[in-house]
């Protein structure tokens, strides 16, 4: 009896097996930022306390804070975390404040080119929270 499910299911897994493969190079591109973002977010979970601790170690001085957590990556970019109290870093350049582009100055957001947007979903413990990309 073993033998005979292990027959009739080894013909299904093949099958199920060449369909996700096949699914996956179709949409090679969408997949692999799916798989970046995944990691990105569980790793922003695990370290989230740490960067909590950063947060609150930098004095509020009147003006929303601003911080950049870089991960590394490629010599020519790199990924990460933006922490922005003011939500302007997803504003277009020209919209932003004079204040806000001041705050940036020192940061990985002076340069042009940076890419971030929103977290996944809408919960409040990623509130001014982004995904960001950062050129080199």
């Amino acid at each position: 009896m073993a033998q005979t499910r292990t027959e009739i299911a080894a013909p299904h897994n093949f099958f199920s097996s060449l369909l996700v493969i096949l699914g996956v190079s179709l949409n090679f591109y969408p997949f692999i930022h799916l798989c970046n973002d995944g990691g990105d977010i569980v790793h922003f979970l695990v370290m989230r306390p740490s960067y909590i601790k950063s947060i609150r170690a930098t004095p509020a001085n009147g003006e929303p804070r601003l911080l950049t957590f870089n991960l590394g990556g490629m010599i020519w970019a790199s990924r990460g975390y933006v922490y922005d109290e003011s939500d302007e870093v997803v504003r277009a350049p020209s919209v932003q404040t004079p204040a806000w582009k001041a705050r940036a100055q020192n940061s990985e957001l002076a340069c042009e080119g940076y890419y971030a947007r929103p977290f996944p979903g809408h919960f409040a413990f990623t509130r001014h929270w982004y995904l960001a990309s950062f050129p080199s």
